[in-house]
């Protein structure tokens, strides 16, 4: 896979405002935000593949959006473009090893 760089403007022009993800430590369907670390926990009862068709999430929007709200979104596994369907989801040299705490309001 060729990873593709791109200026974070174009990236986050290329994501939704707001995705449901599983978080990858607990299992719990929570939200992220578009450019935004961290996650918001999700209403209860959300339904997280309801939530993304209604808003127009597709697979690779999940990927990137998870991956951003771990990393930042200035990384190329932030980048829809860097995600396919039957391929390694993250590139060599990312590894998740805690998920960031929810943001301080």
């Amino acid at each position: 896979m060729t990873i593709v760089h791109r200026e974070i403007v174009e990236v986050l022009q290329d994501l939704p405002i707001i995705c449901a993800v599983v978080h990858p430590t607990t299992g719990d369907t929570v939200l992220v935000k578009r450019g935004t670390r961290g996650y918001w926990p999700a209403p209860r009862g959300l339904h997280l593949e309801t939530f993304n068709r209604r808003h127009g999430v597709t697979p690779q929007q999940y990927e990137a959006m998870l991956y951003g709200s771990l990393f930042g979104f200035d990384v190329p596994v932030a980048d829809p473009l860097n995600h396919q369907r039957g391929e390694e989801a993250l590139p060599v040299g990312f590894e998740p090893t805690t998920f960031p705490a929810r943001p301080q309001t």
